[in-house]
């Protein structure tokens, strides 16, 4: 016979809005739902009626669900109230992520809440629950991953997140690591503006940070084994790509932009923001070799081109367990950049240290 614990397992914070629309038909008529809903349902009311009076909200307890459910949608919608231009006032919080849309306009302030998944996993008031939150998910960083089918993922960058409140401590060391990768990726793009101005060469102005970001991938990789990682990206940021991460000479870069110094009826071949580029650079203790796979096209088709390269080079290395190599396919638009990774990036980031 299976576990209580096996046998409602389904009644997660995960599930909130789907528990509440079974347990609101419930009350309107119990026939409308299943029989074993019915028993649940019948279960949760005798907790209810019998655990009141308690200074922790148990999980039987209906305040409890509420702020369950309030959890919850920070963690869906939280990134719509989040501070992202520096330029403007902080945004009003979503009327979706008010307490008093959820029930909770009289909350008791003083009652603790053991609320499941959040770090910790110690008793909190409301109102630490709510300034975790808003500091979370409403800050400068707004986070958009619950749409992402891998659960275990979901759990993992909430924990990461929710740790540390998204203001990770790093040591002075690694600030001025930061700040390095920042400075060539400002300084970089600031001398291709004024020394060639009006070139096409979709900059990475904007999103400096990506030049950080690679790095902290890298590290990462490189100390979990990883021994080679293929890049696939689009046109926005790979000249900086190429001269600050992948370490390939400002001279060469200039060249492509001066035109060819040998002949000038000499085609000087495709474009420079379609070009790729393979190099080996040390992180830590251990070097990687690098690949930027080339990409004559705006669309994503180098992701596939780079997936097949991936498992090529795995089978190359005898990589049985498909895990000295990394596939990293980064898409560009705009001044916005995210990172798509395939379940090997992301076992990879999973080895990052907690905040």
């Amino acid at each position: 016979m299976a576990s209580t614990s096996t046998r409602f397992s389904f009644a997660t914070a995960t599930n909130v809005s789907y528990l509440e629309e079974m347990y609101e038909k419930f009350k309107r008529d119990p026939n409308s739902v299943d029989e074993s809903w019915q028993k649940f349902f019948d279960g949760y009311e005798f907790a209810i009626t019998n655990g009141a009076g308690s200074d922790v909200a148990s999980t039987g307890d209906q305040e409890a669900a509420m702020v369950e459910a309030y959890i919850n949608a920070y963690r869906v919608l939280g990134h719509l109230s989040a501070h992202l231009n520096p330029l403007a006032p902080k945004p009003e919080i979503k009327s979706e992520m008010r307490p008093e849309n959820h029930g909770l306009k009289n909350v008791n302030q003083t009652r603790k809440f053991l609320a499941a998944n959040l770090p910790g996993n110690t008793q909190r008031t409301f109102s630490e629950i709510n300034t975790l939150l808003q500091e979370t998910y409403c800050g400068s960083i707004g986070a958009e991953f619950r749409d992402n089918d891998d659960i275990d993922f979901v759990k993992w960058i909430q924990e990461k997140m929710e740790s540390c409140r998204n203001k990770p401590a790093f040591p002075k060391e690694k600030k001025i690591q930061i700040l390095d990768a920042l400075v060539k990726a400002e300084g970089f793009e600031s001398f291709l503006q004024a020394r060639y101005l009006g070139q096409k060469r979709f900059s990475l102005e904007g999103a400096e940070s990506f030049m950080a970001v690679l790095e902290a991938v890298a590290e990462a990789s490189a100390a979990t084994g990883v021994e080679e990682i293929a890049i696939g990206m689009a046109h926005r940021g790979r000249l900086g790509t190429l001269c600050n991460f992948m370490g390939k000479s400002y001279e060469q870069m200039f060249k492509k932009f001066d035109g060819s110094e040998y002949n000038p009826f000499q085609i000087d071949g495709d474009v420079k923001y379609h070009l790729g580029f393979a190099s080996e650079k040390k992180f830590g203790s251990k070097n990687l070799r690098l690949y930027l796979s080339p990409n004559p096209s705006h669309l994503e088709i180098v992701n596939p081109v780079v997936e097949g390269l991936v498992r090529a080079r795995q089978r190359v290395l005898n990589d049985i367990e498909r895990k000295k190599v990394l596939p990293l396919l980064v898409h560009g638009d705009a001044a916005f950049i995210g990172i798509l990774s395939t379940a090997a990036a992301v076992l990879t980031l999973r080895e990052l240290p907690s905040c």
